[in-house]
C-alpha cells in the first residue's frame, strides 16, 4: 500500500490517499508525459496545444513505454486525477491483454492532464 498526501485544506486538515487498496483504481506504471514534438518548423506559438479535460463519460488516451491504454472517464476529481475504466490496451504488435499487470475492464486512476495524449469526444 502507498500513502500519498493529497492536499491540505484551510483550516489545516492534511489529506491523503491509500494507494493499492483491492478493488482500487491502480496506478499505471511507466506513463508517459505528453511531450512537445519537434516539428522542424521555425512559427512562434506554444509547442502543444493545450487539451480540455475530459468530461464524465468521454475517453483519454495514456502512452506507456509498453502501448497505448484507452480509458473511459467515471469521474474526475477537484484535484484533476481522472478514475475510470479500461476500454482498449494497444501495443505496437496489436491488441494486448495486459499492459504492466492492468487488464481490459480494470479501474485506473490518471493524476493529471500532462499525462493524458488524447481526448476521445466519441
Amino acid at each position: 500500500m502507498k500513502l500519498r498526501p493529497t492536499g491540505v485544506s484551510e483550516d489545516g486538515t492534511r489529506h491523503y490517499e491509500i494507494g493499492g487498496i483491492p478493488g482500487g483504481p491502480k496506478e499505471i506504471p511507466a506513463i508517459e508525459k505528453r511531450e512537445a514534438r519537434d516539428w522542424g518548423m521555425t512559427a512562434r506559438g506554444p509547442n502543444l496545444i493545450p487539451q480540455r479535460p475530459p468530461q464524465v463519460g468521454e475517453a483519454i488516451t495514456v502512452t506507456t513505454d509498453q502501448g497505448n491504454i484507452r480509458i473511459r472517464v467515471a469521474q474526475v476529481r477537484d484535484d484533476g486525477a481522472m478514475i475510470g475504466t479500461v476500454e482498449i490496451l494497444n501495443t505496437p504488435s496489436g491488441t494486448a491483454r495486459e499492459i504492466y499487470g492492468i487488464r481490459f475492464r480494470d479501474s485506473v486512476i490518471v493524476r493529471g492532464m500532462d499525462f493524458v495524449t488524447l481526448v476521445h469526444t466519441d
